[in-house]
């Protein structure tokens, strides 16, 4: 199969949209498929990061979302001879939908809180906690649904972690802060900030940010004076190793999420965006997080806490790996092929 992925990521949107796409895209090459993405104009590291991973990148002028975006984008599916359009993003919505299928190439939405409210998708994927619950408006057709975290598009770098065996120290030391590709309100610096009030000695502090972070000057002159020693990492490519390193996570309420639960590491969750909340929550009921709210203050006594707490790190740990088993993307594109077998 040949696959079009219509998203976009930058300074304002982040890039957990271009990641789990990314994610995609990666168990498709594996499977011997292509991918093409088209995208607005975004930060140049973008771009390459999905021509390393052996993608082509299309850049389009049309404003995201609108009509022209959508006949734009149904075009090159023709075009490049697409038998599968996958878009993601809060811009798309159902007539942006109804538009792309006009083009009679089969679209696979991804989701996360019924932002369109009508759907017109030959299949909608909601990998998040909450997803069941979720009653999806469909205008004319009935989608298959593909709702939960058995759904999870990971990376092929956390696949192959699929054997760690974590390590739960009686005290926690290592630390790493992800609060996403962008973090356009420097939510990474408070937290920082939050850290230099924690009396612990032997502390070290990991933060891993992307391409499309503003904040990049300030995160290092913070880093420099911290009091406990503080590695900055950019752009990286081995998120799962940093994460089998690591005893503690602190991330955003988004994708990661459930990273941090494949890969079994305790986690203290911020919402950064109206659309973490309902995950944040959700997951925080099923005990698989220490969700955190939107205040960065409340992190000092929250991290105290869990420092020292060996056994909720445990349960934490073995709630999160029984939550997503990184078989995401594989049932996906079986879903996927299934589906075009039958439209052929």
């Amino acid at each position: 199969m040949k696959l079009l992925f219509r998203t976009d990521g930058n300074a304002t949107i982040g890039l957990g949209h271009v990641m789990r796409c990314l994610a995609l895209a990666q168990a498709a090459r594996e499977a011997g498929h292509s991918s093409i993405f088209v995208m607005t104009p975004n930060e140049e590291k973008i771009s390459d990061r999905l021509q390393e991973e052996h993608c082509t990148v299309i850049s389009m002028k049309a404003r995201p979302g609108s009509r022209e975006d959508a006949t734009e984008t149904a075009n090159l599916a023709r075009e490049h001879g697409a038998d599968w359009i996958i878009v993601d993003g809060y811009q798309f919505d159902g007539d942006y939908q109804k538009a792309i299928r006009e083009g009679d190439v089969p679209l696979l939405f991804i989701d996360d809180y019924g932002h369109a409210k009508q759907y017109a998708a030959d299949i909608i994927l909601n990998q998040n906690f909450y997803a069941e619950e979720m009653e999806y408006q469909s205008d004319g057709i009935s989608p298959q649904l593909l709702l939960g975290p058995q759904y999870a598009l990971l990376r092929q770098e956390f696949v192959q972690w699929k054997r760690h065996d974590r390590l739960i120290t009686e005290e926690a030391t290592k630390i790493l802060i992800s609060m996403g590709g962008a973090d356009a309100e420097n939510t990474t610096g408070r937290i920082l900030q939050c850290l230099q009030n924690l009396d612990r000695t032997g502390l070290e502090i990991t933060i891993v940010s992307g391409a499309a972070n503003p904040h990049k000057k300030l995160l290092e002159k913070a880093a420099v004076i911290s009091r406990h020693p503080t590695h900055l990492l950019f752009n990286v490519t081995n998120m799962a190793a940093l994460m089998a390193e690591a005893d503690i996570g602190i991330s955003a309420g988004g994708s990661t999420c459930y990273e941090l639960l494949y890969m079994g590491l305790p986690a203290i969750v911020f919402i950064t965006a109206d659309n973490q909340e309902r995950n944040v929550h959700a997951l925080e009921r099923g005990h698989a997080i220490v969700g955190a709210g939107r205040n960065a203050d409340t992190l000092t006594h929250l991290l105290k806490s869990l420092l020292s707490d060996q056994s909720k790190r445990g349960a934490l740990s073995m709630k999160g790996r029984g939550i997503v088993d990184g078989l995401g993307c594989s049932r996906v594109l079986s879903a996927m092929q299934l589906t075009h077998g039958k439209c052929q």
